[in-house]
């Protein structure tokens, strides 16, 4: 009996608070007749009849990074997914109206257009910067103002036979937009469709369509106008060619494959702003050589990210490049890297060891900020600058280190040998063996009045030595430093 009593109270505690098992899933209405739920991977299915007709996930936006509409949706409101995280989403053949903005500045990567939309209303994909994709059906008559503007991903857009407007500033301003084809009549136009482009881009029309023989070639002087017989000629990129890596020039843009363990081509020497940025299904990257900088959020949110593979040749780790990343354990960082941006690696709970390399520079503000595991601190050279928190918001890292590392800007006054001095109120740190002593004008005292240094005993002593307009080696090994000089320096490199 007792038995049997025990099975029933843990079926009662299951149901009743199932959140102690697993997460529950987020649902609501969005339409008269139409719902959404949102589970714990971030997708978000909406079902149903009629339109969407209010974005009741609002404030669950930055959740969401998958969206399914199931057939029987007809409609979807203004602005209803704009500013969500959503980088795919799946369109029904029942939807007809898509209103302004509904897409707008998400990380939408590829979307395909059902037939039956016959209109692609005023900013529809406005700011999609990771949007490289975009296919049109030919019932679609009218694109509105704005509607593909500012998609930076966008290489090429075929336009539909059917299409009979073009409103202003369409797609300017798509800065790696190459080629632009129409397959139907020349269409009316707005009058700043090609205000801002600065191309060069090229637009394809048929050679065979004879209400193209009157353009207007001088509308923009980057635009190359080239007519084609057959649209095969023009050398078009497949979604299937594409493969996972969206790369211009070197910089890889957007990466669209499926995570775990990505290796960066070769061809790769920048990974760009946001390109992997909350890429939840990311656990391991390789870099390669031939990659100099990692940009901005590029890494961005990726809490998944557990192992970085650093390759020599790495200079810079910009902004946020590695924030958030939480499961990452530890950082082995090559020899090459020299700039350590703001904030790159601040709230990565789960790192708990760096090793830093021989020629690091520059570690920006608030670089581990938050970093609250972190205790191995292999700093084999002294950067010329540490920011304010480089290594503070509770991170575990011993407080004396911190306290050594907080220098101040150049203007307070930053002595610099080969290595580097640090100076932090009434302590030098980091001192090239060859150098005796250090006389340092102190910038609140008048000058003349200095601190001096001596090595061989260890300590700080009071004296007057007159200003000097230069730095000078002096027989007992000691160097002088006026205090213009401590303004004035960028980096000073003593070479005894």
């Amino acid at each position: 009996m007792n038995k049997y009593i025990f099975v029933i109270l843990l079926t009662i505690i299951f149901v009743a608070y199932p959140g102690n098992i697993m997460a529950a899933d987020k649902s609501g209405s969005c339409g008269d007749n139409a719902t959404w739920t949102l589970n714990e991977t971030g997708k978000l299915v909406v079902s149903g009849t009629g339109k969407i007709n209010k974005r009741s996930w609002n404030k669950y936006k930055k959740q969401i990074n998958t969206v399914i509409i199931n057939e029987g949706i007809t409609g979807i409101c203004e602005n209803a997914f704009y500013g969500t995280n959503m980088s795919k989403i799946s369109l029904p053949t029942s939807l007809t109206s898509m209103d302004e903005g509904c897409f707008g500045n998400t990380k939408l990567r590829s979307v395909t257009v059902p037939e039956g939309i016959t209109r692609i209303e005023d900013w529809t994909f406005y700011d999609c910067a990771y949007l490289k994709f975009i296919n049109l059906p030919d019932s679609v008559t009218y694109i509105g103002q704005y509607a593909i503007r500012q998609c930076y991903s966008l290489e090429q857009i075929v336009l539909p036979r059917s299409l009979e407007h073009l409103g202003d500033w369409a797609f300017a301003r798509d800065y790696v937009l190459e080629k632009v084809v129409f397959t139907g009549n020349i269409v009316s136009e707005d009058y700043d469709l090609y205000y801002d482009i600065t191309g060069p881009i090229t637009i394809y029309y048929p050679a065979d369509n004879a209400t193209w023989h009157d353009r207007d070639e001088n509308i923009n002087e980057n635009i190359i106008w080239k007519a084609y017989n057959d649209i095969s000629e023009i050398g078009l990129e497949s979604e299937e060619d594409a493969g996972d890596f969206n790369i211009v020039d070197g910089t890889l843009l957007t990466y669209h494959g499926e995570g775990g363990l990505v290796i960066i081509p070769d061809s790769v020497d920048k990974i760009g702003t946001r390109a992997f940025e909350k890429c939840l299904a990311l656990t391991s990257v390789t870099i390669p050589s031939n990659v100099s900088v990692v940009g901005k959020y590029a890494f961005n949110g990726c809490t998944n990210l557990e192992e970085i593979n650093f390759s020599e040749g790495l200079e810079t780790i910009s902004v946020c490049a590695f924030n958030k990343c939480s499961k990452l354990k530890t950082l082995d960082l090559p020899d090459s890297l020299c700039n350590i941006g703001e904030k790159a690696f601040q709230k990565c709970t789960g790192l708990t060891g760096v090793k830093f390399g021989s020629k690091l520079d520059y570690l920006g503000d608030a670089v581990f900020d938050g970093c609250t595991e972190l205790k191995d601190i292999d700093l084999r050279h002294t950067p010329r600058y540490v920011g304010g928190k480089a290594f503070g918001g509770k991170t575990a890292v011993d407080r004396t280190f911190i306290n050594n590392l907080n220098t101040k800007k150049k203007s307070s006054g930053c002595v610099y040998d080969y290595e580097l001095f640090l100076l932090n109120k009434d302590k030098l740190y980091t001192v090239n063996d060859s150098v005796a002593a250090v006389f340092f004008v102190k910038t609140d005292n008048p000058t003349g009045s200095n601190i001096y240094f001596d090595f061989s005993s260890g300590e700080w002593d009071h004296c007057y030595v007159p200003a000097f307009n230069s730095l000078s080696n002096f027989s007992d090994g000691a160097i002088h430093l006026d205090e213009s000089m401590v303004f004035l320096m960028v980096q000073l490199v003593i070479m005894m």
